[in-house]
């Protein structure tokens, strides 16, 4: 992708997100000035960065230090950080 394209697209989903959710959908059409692939690509980039809203939202070293600061015996196994699931314990020092 051109490198000012992608420099464009990033502007008006930046300007979009510091709009109210039910004002972003005409400000993307008016920014994007009719260029309807323009309004996709930045449609695309919203979507991605709303349903990342909030992703370690908690410093994600809080998380592991409250995680860790328990019992040791107790497996971490199937327990959540932030948005990840242990699965399997993969080694200790």
């Amino acid at each position: 992708m051109d490198p000012e394209r992608r420099r464009r697209i990033e502007a008006v989903c930046d300007a979009a997100l510091g709009r109210e959710a039910g004002e972003r959908a005409a400000f993307v059409d008016v920014a994007c000035e009719g260029d309807g692939s323009l309004v996709r690509e930045v449609n695309v980039l919203l979507a991605h960065a709303q349903s990342s809203e909030g992703f370690l939202e908690t410093p994600i070293n809080s998380v592991a230090a409250s995680l860790l600061s328990g019992p040791h015996s107790e497996s971490l196994i199937g327990r959540r950080l932030g948005v990840y699931t242990i699965r399997e314990f993969v080694g200790a020092v």
